[in-house]
């Protein structure tokens, strides 16, 4: 496994447990600006004005809108997590009163999990911020290295927005094997649909609301890349006001030794980046869902709540243990 989630949690937490999180409700600031923005002001600001914006509102919680990013290429059909499920309950499953459990288990693709990941994920957030105004929008990765489409707009009906996520079904036409990907394709097709994205991200004062794309990645052997001509993407990966998380579901590094590599570059995109990825323990990757409930303005970075996300990988660590002192 790979850093982050190779990390044990001090407690075990089961997923019964997570489809039953309520966390407590997190503290309304009554600093937060309900003013309008305009696209003059992210032209206009110093890195140290950005910089001071971001650590005078570390306690600040705003609404977020978060645009939520399924992976749905062919690879998203894999079931990794239902071979471990019939391990843990292969002796619950061959009883006939359990018959029902046994379907459930044989049809746990990658994309059936990320559907129940964001379904705790929707409604625990919604549940957590009351009258706060949390907003989700929905986009697709369907295949090659710019096919993003943004198929539901940004609404906090989690009735609508659960319905269309349940809907996705892996697409068969969209294998991405072998193809590259282009993490620009995700901030170009969110800019498209979010007019006050820029002003928003790069605002020196605290903003009516905050972004955040958390994608929900599955390729084990895309190369990922960054096409960034003019530095805008960049820029706005490392804006006070936006944020992009991530959540990498692969084949096991034995068969797809990349993944390794493409789990570095998503956790590195920016300093504030939360990634997690995962195998073949959906346990693990629920759990990776609720820590990203926390609100981007009151966690700490990445590093410093999980260490840097590079280690030796096992193949290497074993080949320096064979080599004599």
């Amino acid at each position: 496994h790979l850093l982050p989630s190779g990390r044990r949690p001090s407690r075990r937490v089961g997923v019964g447990g997570l489809l039953g999180l309520r966390p407590a409700p997190l503290a309304m600031s009554t600093s937060t600006s309900s003013s309008s923005l305009s696209p003059a002001t992210s032209s206009s600001s110093s890195p140290a004005a950005l910089a001071a914006a971001a650590a005078a509102v570390t306690t600040v919680t705003t609404p977020e809108r978060i645009v939520l990013v399924v992976d749905v290429c062919d690879e998203m059909g894999g079931t990794e997590y239902a071979t471990a499920s019939a391990r843990l309950h292969r002796g619950a499953a061959a009883a006939s009163a359990n018959a029902a459990d046994a379907a459930e288990v044989a049809q746990l693709t990658r994309l059936r999990l990320v559907q129940r990941a964001v379904n705790v994920f929707v409604r625990t957030k919604l549940a957590m911020g009351v009258g706060v105004g949390h907003q989700f929008a929905l986009a697709l990765l369907a295949g090659g290295a710019s096919q993003c489409e943004f198929v539901l707009p940004y609404t906090d009906d989690a009735t609508v927005l659960l319905a269309a996520i349940d809907s996705l079904q892996p697409s068969p036409h969209a294998d991405c094997s072998r193809d590259a990907f282009d993490v620009a394709s995700i901030l170009r097709c969110v800019a498209q649909h979010t007019p006050d994205l820029y002003a928003v991200a790069h605002s020196t004062h605290v903003p009516p609301h905050t972004y955040r794309v958390i994608l929900f990645f599955g390729r084990s052997t895309a190369t990922p890349s960054m096409t960034d001509v003019d530095g805008n993407h960049r820029r706005l990966l490392h804006a006070p006001f936006f944020f992009f998380d991530s959540v990498y579901t692969h084949a096991r590094l034995a068969d797809a030794p990349q993944v390794q590599h493409t789990y570095e570059f998503l956790a590195s995109l920016s300093p504030r980046t939360w990634a997690f990825e995962h195998t073949s323990k959906p346990s693990r990757f629920l759990t990776s869902a609720t820590r990203l409930l926390a609100h981007p303005l009151q966690r700490p970075a990445s590093q410093d709540a999980f260490g840097p996300p590079t280690y030796p990988s096992p193949a290497v660590t074993q080949q320096q243990k064979k080599q004599p002192p």
